[in-house]
């Protein structure tokens, strides 16, 4: 039981988000528990807490009904013909004022939470990922941290920085337990930062954003300076490059404008149709091309001019 809850979740966090939204069925037997009971609880949770909360919900009652069956303590999953919300792709990343005010605020917290939300910021790395580090991962002559098992299901070997490296080995000068980030918790490391995570978001002005936003901003961050979507998938851990492709790798508006203006400027177009400062001849003949095409009443069309 242990090994398949950590392949998923702690079973402290899956108490947590059963007690939190299931409590018109906690005092039922699993055998009592109907498919209408299943298609009333989903729309209770979607009314009270959204699409997204209450399909997490479904998928980790579907998961516990299979396992029971993979078990032979139930014969029936009445979760299993429940179908899951639409869900947007969430595309929420930092602006870099964003990042500035998160830096100030990040000065006033208090140590744990400085070295938390700074290795989420320069790794990449999930939460989860993150409070499970210990120190016989780190690896500090190769300059490593290996992940024994993602959220894929992979064992991982993350580079890390100078950066990286200087807030571990800051960290390891007073160190006390196995976990590079211990707590009082059953588990006996961090789970979830979510009171400091609401106190900085509040002294940044930043609305909105989540932990795993972080995640997200780094992909944005290396897209927007052109790096290669594979060494992305890598600093992100991903199994498939798709992944990166459709959820991390969103472009930054001032990157799109520079693309756009470096087009611009290679079809030698300025502002109110000039040429650009400077411009080749062959330039200004590709521009005054171009406006002819616009202009010109014999030309039905700008496909056929081409």
């Amino acid at each position: 039981m242990q090994r398949h809850l950590e392949k998923r979740k702690s079973a402290a966090e899956m108490a947590k988000t059963f007690q939190r939204h299931c409590q018109t069925i906690e005092s039922k037997l699993v055998s009592e528990i109907s498919v209408d009971d299943a298609h009333v609880l989903q729309r209770q949770i979607s009314t009270k807490s959204g699409p997204y909360a209450s399909n997490r919900v479904m998928q980790l009652l579907r998961a516990t009904y299979n396992k029971g069956k993979e078990w032979q303590i139930v014969d029936f999953n009445p979760f299993r013909s429940v179908t899951s919300f639409k869900e947007s792709p969430r595309a929420r990343v930092l602006s870099a004022d964003e990042i500035g005010r998160l830096m100030q605020a990040l000065r006033k917290a208090n140590q744990n939470t400085q070295d938390f939300v700074f290795l989420l910021l320069l790794t990449g790395a999930r939460k989860s990922e993150l409070g499970r580090m210990r120190w016989d991962q780190i690896d500090f002559q190769a300059r490593t941290w290996t992940i024994p098992e993602t959220k894929n299901g992979s064992t991982v070997v993350v580079a890390l920085s100078d950066t990286e490296m200087q807030v571990l080995l800051n960290r390891q000068e007073c160190a006390s337990s196995k976990w590079v980030f211990p707590s009082n918790s059953k588990s006996g490391h961090v789970l979830d930062i979510k009171t400091a995570w609401r106190a900085l978001l509040k002294e940044a002005r930043i609305h909105g954003l989540r932990q795993h936003d972080l995640r997200r901003t780094v992909g944005s961050m290396l897209a927007s300076m052109n790096v290669n979507a594979s060494i992305i998938k890598g600093v992100l851990h991903h199994k498939d490059l798709r992944t990166t492709l459709n959820t991390y790798a969103f472009s930054s508006s001032e990157a799109e404008r520079e693309a756009k203006q470096r087009l611009h400027d290679l079809l030698g177009l300025g502002f109110n149709g000039k040429s650009t400062k400077g411009e080749s001849s062959s330039a200004g003949d590709r521009r005054n091309r171009l406006l002819l095409i616009r202009n010109t009443d014999d030309v039905k069309s700008d496909e056929e001019a081409i």
